[in-house]
């Protein structure tokens, strides 16, 4: 359609000829030789249009493509699917299929750079956006185009999109978890977040037909191919794929990721044996065990093990929740890219187009889509812990406050006010529970997601804890004070990666805070007004019982 952009040309060229000839007798000289040569243009486009159109065979692909019925999403729609992979009988070529889109795109974009610059150049009265002038809304080519290449346009755009997705589905590919999930001195969350091959295959699809329609510069063909793009989205992407592929791998009660040695997955030499790589003498096992254990401690902070225990199920599931956080990402990223008001306001640049384009795809697309994987991601995020941490947190905190005795709560020894060694253990189960995760985990959507449903049912396991215990023992003086010493080790703990988590033990807090006080503190802090007065979140009743159990 290199026509267009020459008839633009010649009239750039020929403004100053027609200004010298018509000016005296027109009072827009060239507005009127546009409206008059106008019909050529229709004509002359127009013929290579339907030239286009039937060489191209459309009205066959368009059959083809109606035809089809998208089997292996069917098929994955059913409650026990086996994956299919015969696809190479298919009746419509995808890569044919691309090219008749881009061709018509390209098309439709060359006729909308003509309508802009006829609308701005020669029919624009003000700075404000312009019209559609009345010539080109009564054209001829512009009737052929709502009635013929948009609705072939559209047809393509959307059968193309939702094959795409069918084709990435049938050639999945899922990366390894393994080389993430090796003991390392220092924890951080990957830099390249692993997930299934779909959604990468899915994005680049998007991105690309949705920038095709746009090129079209209708927003008609954006508000269709929006509707029809999130429909396929959530029937086969998020139900058909996310869903499922999470649903199928649910992690079974008590399983969990484990960090592995670096020995177990290459060949570095241990540092129990000689620079040769020969044996370590006999005899020395208990210091070779000794030694890996210390590096271990010290070195992470984290438990680990020297056999991959990690089990499939679960790094799947860590997988797919990661597809969907990704999938999240990159289409937050499309959508930003495309409703940049600059770049809209070049592709629509008549009324108020570009505004109706940009609240299209943000409340037609983006906003549904973030609200149905937030929701997928907080979902199985609390499946997991109901499955994996529950559990586990029950154990630590109560290893950490046990209910044996009063010698934890009714202190008398400076010996047992700063002993540290039920702590110890905490940071280092805390650490061994929480690590692989962070090292596998799409960092802002998923494990800092994680964290936060960690610290805030540890918030209320340990008021329910200190409750317990309290009731049970009370406390002294310095049991108040080794308490809060322990919850303050604990919180520093948990909260490191967020310090605005600590809000969330603002209750306990304010528990062993109330246990510490003597009459004369108390009496300081309930006064409102005062500078010295407390923020209490705990009720007047629940404060009246604190201060029952001190002694």
């Amino acid at each position: 359609m290199n026509l267009l952009e020459n008839i633009s040309v010649m009239l750039m060229q020929h403004g100053p000829l027609i200004l010298k000839h018509y000016n005296a007798t027109f009072t827009e000289p060239l507005s009127y030789v546009v409206a008059k040569i106008q019909g050529e243009i229709d004509s002359q486009v127009g013929l290579i249009a339907d030239t286009f159109y039937d060489v191209r065979r459309f009205p066959k692909v368009i059959q083809d493509i109606s035809l089809y019925t998208f089997p292996h999403l069917r098929h994955r729609q059913e409650p026990h699917h086996e994956p299919q992979f015969q696809d190479s009988a298919d009746i419509v070529n995808l890569i044919e299929i691309g090219d008749l889109m881009n061709e018509l795109a390209t098309i439709l974009h060359q006729w909308s750079l003509y309508c802009r610059f006829v609308a701005v150049k020669y029919f624009s009265t003000s700075t404000e956006s312009p019209l559609v002038p009345e010539i080109i809304q009564k054209s001829n080519f512009t009737a052929k185009v709502t009635s013929k290449l948009l609705p072939a346009f559209e047809s393509l755009c959307s059968f193309y999109f939702r094959r795409s997705l069918e084709k990435a589905l049938t050639i999945e590919e899922l990366p390894s978890l393994d080389p993430l999930l090796r003991a390392t001195h220092v924890s951080v969350s990957p830099e390249q977040v692993p997930c299934s091959s779909v959604i990468e295959d899915i994005t680049i699809v998007l991105n690309n037909t949705l920038q095709n329609v746009l090129d079209s510069a209708h927003p008609s063909a954006v508000k269709k191919f929006i509707g029809v793009c999130f429909e396929v989205i959530q029937r086969d992407l998020v139900n058909g794929f996310f869903i499922k592929s999470i649903n199928e791998n649910q992690p079974r009660y008590n399983s969990s990721l484990v960090l592995v040695t670096a020995s177990d997955t290459s060949n570095v030499t241990s540092p129990g044996a000689s620079r040769s790589g020969t044996p370590a003498p006999e005899g020395l096992g208990f210091f070779k065990g000794a030694s890996s254990a210390l590096g271990n401690v010290v070195g992470t902070g984290a438990v680990v093990t020297t056999a991959s225990a990690n089990p499939e199920r679960l790094k799947n599931f860590v997988l797919y929740l990661n597809t969907v956080a990704v999938g999240q990402e990159y289409f937050n990223k499309i959508i930003t890219k495309l409703a940049d008001s600059s770049f809209l306001s070049k592709a629509f640049p008549f009324g108020s187009d570009n505004e109706k384009v940009a609240s299209i795809l943000k409340t037609d697309f983006l906003d549904p889509f973030n609200t149905i994987s937030h929701k997928i991601i907080q979902d199985s995020l609390v499946n997991l812990y109901n499955q994996s941490f529950k559990s586990k947190l029950l154990v630590m905190v109560n290893e950490c406050f046990p209910e044996v005795n009063e010698t934890n709560y009714v202190v008398y020894s400076a010996n047992i006010l700063n002993d540290t060694s039920s702590l110890v253990r905490f940071a280092s189960s805390w650490q061994a529970t929480i690590r692989p995760y962070k090292q596998t985990f799409h960092k802002n959507l998923v494990y800092q997601k994680l964290v936060k449903l960690l610290v805030v049912n540890l918030a209320n396991l340990l008021e329910l804890k200190f409750l317990a215990v309290l009731r049970k023992f009370k406390i002294n003086e310095l049991g108040s004070l080794k308490l809060e010493k322990d919850l303050s080790s604990i919180i520093n703990e948990v909260c490191e990666d967020s310090y605005e988590l600590r809000e969330k033990f603002v209750r306990v807090t304010q528990l062993v805070l109330l246990v510490g006080m003597d009459d004369e503190e108390y009496e300081l802090s309930i006064k409102e007004g005062e500078d010295d007065g407390i923020n209490w979140v705990l009720t007047p009743l629940e404060r009246k019982q604190g201060r029952g159990y001190r002694i």
